[in-house]
């Protein structure tokens, strides 16, 4: 009866609660915990679970000092490349000097180089310029072309598999709301907080700070679209159920064509989400980052091993700044590029933007089912006037 679907129908909701908030609080770091609400209508509405919404939470950040954050990263990663070479210009006398007094301890020399160190220079120029440096250069070229490029055609696979699951959900609230009434009222209502609770699942996968591999214990397919399927497979299983058993059935079964529909995009759906949370779970790890700044920093030391001249120096002072300059400004623009490429969310490459699309769906949902609600509570009133 109404009052056992009632509760039965509670307690699969609760269930889906404590689902969607633990894989809230496992995706989402401590800056961007995220809480979800879910609202229950009275009996009249046949246990119809509402609307979910995210927001913050009160024991996290405050959004306005996350807002503060955010932008203090963004800031730095516009500045950083600009004041790093600025920075190595004014330093480069410091650094060579005291990149000097660490060589003289490490030699443990008993001589001085009356020549200012030119003839040892010529002796060490041909073993760096002809095996070390190339090697390293080498190296340091193609692990950071295929770092930039990997992460770069992640972010492009992210944001095309974000767009094509917002089109797939628009065709499904859709269709859902070409269901049958009142026949299938209650499946409708069902599969519209379906909907919204995945809507609400997409945007919390795609904030800055996710901790994506928890999915890994999860599984990428559990979502709420499985309850869709239920509830899908439930409304199409009556016609069968009607004929074999003789049991009493909606009057009208849903149509052919929004079952098949329906049945495609859940498919697309789950492919999409399994496509899109494998591009945010390949990352490179620590490793490939230390490897990297290796790289750079032996770079560095060989420029200071050649340069430590006293009279190269004093002849060129200004151009070896300059080469420093560069060399040290080149480094740090590579490391806020994948920085920056690191987190799809953040920064000035970042994809936020085809997440707003989502917010839209998932304020339509929330409108139809307050309208419906809505109107419910009207037609109730005029039947009550009319008695």
């Amino acid at each position: 009866d109404e009052d056992e679907w009632n509760e039965a129908s509670q307690e699969v909701y609760f269930d889906v609660d404590e689902c969607v908030l633990g894989d809230c609080c496992d995706l989402v770091s401590s800056r961007n915990t995220l809480s979800s609400v879910y609202s229950t209508n009275d009996s009249t509405n046949s246990g119809f679970a509402g609307e979910v919404a995210t927001r913050h939470s009160t024991s996290a950040i405050d959004p306005s000092l996350e807002q503060s954050i955010n932008t203090l990263i963004n800031q730095s990663l516009t500045f950083l490349p600009i004041l790093t070479p600025i920075l190595a210009f004014t330093t480069y006398e410091t650094v060579a000097k005291m990149f000097e007094m660490m060589i003289e301890i490490l030699a443990q020399r008993n001589w001085v180089a009356v020549d200012g160190g030119a003839y040892q220079m010529k002796i060490l120029t041909p073993a760096i310029n002809g095996i070390v440096v190339p090697s390293i250069s080498i190296l340091f070229a193609t692990l950071i072309s295929n770092t930039v490029a990997t992460l770069r055609q992640r972010q492009l696979d992210v944001r095309t598999t974000l767009n094509t699951e917002a089109g797939d959900i628009r065709a499904l609230v859709s269709m859902v709301d070409s269901f049958p009434l009142p026949s299938f009222s209650d499946y409708q209502d069902r599969c519209r907080s379906y909907l919204l609770q995945y809507t609400t699942r997409i945007i919390a996968e795609s904030q800055s700070g996710v901790k994506i591999n928890s999915l890994d214990f999860t599984g990428s397919l559990d979502s709420e679209m499985n309850g869709f399927l239920s509830q899908l497979n439930e409304m199409n299983s009556f016609e069968y159920e009607e004929q074999d058993c003789h049991i009493d059935a909606p009057a009208t079964n849903i149509p052919p064509h929004i079952s098949n529909e329906c049945y495609g995009a859940l498919t697309r759906l789950n492919s999409l989400r399994s496509t899109r949370i494998s591009a945010l779970q390949s990352t490179f790890p620590p490793l490939h980052y230390a490897i990297l700044l290796m790289l750079a920093g032996s770079i560095c030391i060989t420029f200071l091993i050649e340069s430590n001249q006293e009279l190269l120096y004093f002849l060129n002072a200004v151009q070896l700044k300059i080469l420093w300059t560069m060399l040290i400004g080149t480094f740090s623009a590579l490391g806020v590029v994948c920085y920056d490429l690191s987190d799809p969310f953040r920064g000035s490459y970042e994809i936020s933007t085809c997440v707003d699309q989502l917010y839209t769906i998932k304020d339509t949902l929330r409108a139809t089912a307050q309208m419906k609600e809505a109107a419910i509570s009207k037609s109730k009133k005029e039947i009550q006037q009319s008695t």
